[in-house]
């Protein structure tokens, strides 16, 4: 019985098409300052969804520039894995980590 249940609920969510819980970037500032600079799908409640096809657009993005933008949070950015150049001067951040820019080799 467990297993019909099991089942049920299984073809149940299928048929609702229940979406899988995928990770988010809700950094809305700094999702409209990188704008089209990557090739992402941002969501009507302004998200990116890190599915397989945005973490492939995010990764592909070897320069990025978001100066002045009044940015005072780049979270975000630790997905930006082939990152060589960052250019984030002229913001109000009291921190930045870009130990996932492993390929980060300027930053500005």
């Amino acid at each position: 019985m467990t297993g019909t249940v099991l089942l049920f609920a299984i073809t149940l969510m299928m048929l609702l098409g229940c979406k899988q819980n995928i990770a988010v970037i809700d950094n809305t500032a700094f999702i409209e300052a990188v704008g089209g600079q990557c090739g992402w799908t941002v969501e009507k409640d302004r998200t990116v969804r890190l599915t397989k096809e945005n973490l492939s657009s995010i990764r592909a993005v070897t320069q990025l520039n978001i100066s002045k933008r009044s940015l005072s949070d780049l979270s975000g950015i630790e997905y930006f894995s082939g990152l060589e150049y960052l250019d984030c001067a002229v913001n109000s951040l009291t921190t930045l980590d870009v130990s996932g820019c492993k390929a980060l080799k300027v930053l500005d």
